[in-house]
This record gives C-alpha cells, structure tokens and sequence, in this order.
C-alpha cells in the first residue's frame, strides 16, 4: 500500500533541491540575503517544477505477492497508474498471477523483469 506522503514519488535529487531553494528562499525572507547561491537555486529549481520526473515503481509494492497463486492484476494496474508516462514498473523474481486483462496505457512505460520474474 502506498503512503500519502506526496515526497514519496520524488527522486533523492529532486528533493535536495528542493530542501535547497526552501532554504534559500527562509533566509531571504528572514533578512538575509541568500547570495549568489541561492539565486541559482531559484534560477536552475523552476524549470523543475512543471516537468514530470520519471517514476520507477516495484509491483510487490502495490499489493503483488510472488507464488501465492492470487490474482495480481489489480497490484500491476496500480503500478502502472503510479509510474506515469515513461516510468519503469519493477517485475521481482517469481510468479505472478494475471486473470485479466490489464492496459498498459500507451507507449513510453518500461516493465523490467528481475531475473526468474513471469507474469
């Protein structure tokens, strides 16, 4: 089950710059200047913000089990939703069971199977 913690899907360095400029910006805002540092923080951290970053996502995350013998098809949509537009579903070693039929919602997502995974 995923958390609702919105930083969750992030990457590591999306979040430091983010930290980053938040900082920047306190100190400005407390009367200090942030320097030449922290304006380039702004400068380069604002194109960032309207891209999508690209998600990778493990399918046991979402509910799936290996070699349980249930059905893991609602587990594999989810992840699929959560890896967006040109994310990466993670395949974990063993089987998983699909009992129906699952979109895997346009060009541009990668499923990549750790060795002995089949679905």
């Amino acid at each position: 089950m995923r958390s609702s913690n919105p930083q969750q899907n992030h990457s590591p360095a999306y979040l430091r710059a983010q930290r980053a400029r938040h900082a920047a910006r306190a100190k400005r805002a407390s009367g200090g200047d942030a320097g030449f540092i922290g304006r380039a923080i702004d400068r380069l951290f604002q194109p960032l913000e309207g891209r999508a970053l690209f998600a990778t996502v493990t399918l046991t995350d979402f509910g799936a089990v290996a070699n349980d013998g249930v059905d893991d098809a609602g587990a594999l949509r989810n992840a699929i939703n959560a890896a967006g537009n040109n994310g990466t579903i993670i395949i974990p070693s063993g089987t998983f069971n699909i009992n129906s039929e699952v979109d895997p919602k346009g060009a541009g997502r990668t499923f990549q199977g750790q060795a002995g995974s089949v679905l």
